[in-house]
């Protein structure tokens, strides 16, 4: 199988070398790639960007690389465990794995910032998590969350995990 990495918010792929070297001791080929923004990529980050930047990294191993899609596992780290859910609606995928994830952008957005909630949820773009687990045709799922992470609260793993339709697994 190959991990398609959608990594978090901060720094860009080359911080993610730990991750990887895990990811191929497992098995696994891997598959990095930086947002628009990020990294030595062009153009600006917005969340309709990462999107469409996951969905091209998936097409290119699909249809360059000839990968099967049921030899892709979407792998999710942070702010890229939306990226990856997102992905997940759009594309056939054999596993997800969302490591440090949030329900959704804009939950950990009211979690974090109290305004947030005086303007209609409209007005903000978002990565939801939970409509991707909670949908019954999803793939596997595996949730990994650190007690200790700083960015996102472990309930929010374990929210995610209640959510999730069948074939789910949490790592705590």
């Amino acid at each position: 199988p190959i991990a398609l990495v959608s990594h978090g918010n901060a720094g860009n792929l080359s911080h993610r070398t730990i991750l990887a070297e895990t990811l191929l001791r497992s098995g696994f080929s891997v598959f990095l790639y930086d947002y628009q923004g990020y990294g030595c990529s062009q153009g600006s980050p917005s969340i309709k960007g990462v999107v469409d930047d996951a969905v091209s990294a998936y097409d290119y191993l699909v249809n360059v690389e000839h990968i099967p899609s049921s030899q892709i596992v979407a792998y999710g780290e942070s702010l890229g465990c939306g990226v990856t859910a997102e992905l997940s609606k759009v594309r056939s995928v054999r596993a997800i794995v969302l490591q440090s994830g949030f329900p959704s952008l804009t939950w950990a957005a009211h979690d974090r910032l109290w305004f947030t909630w005086l303007y209609p949820q409209s007005w903000f773009p978002d990565l939801d998590c939970i409509s991707a687990v909670r949908s019954k045709d999803h793939a596997p799922l595996l949730i990994v969350h650190g007690t200790l992470d700083a960015a996102f609260p472990v309930a929010y793993a374990k929210l995610l995990y209640d959510k999730a339709s069948d074939r789910k697994k949490l790592v705590i």
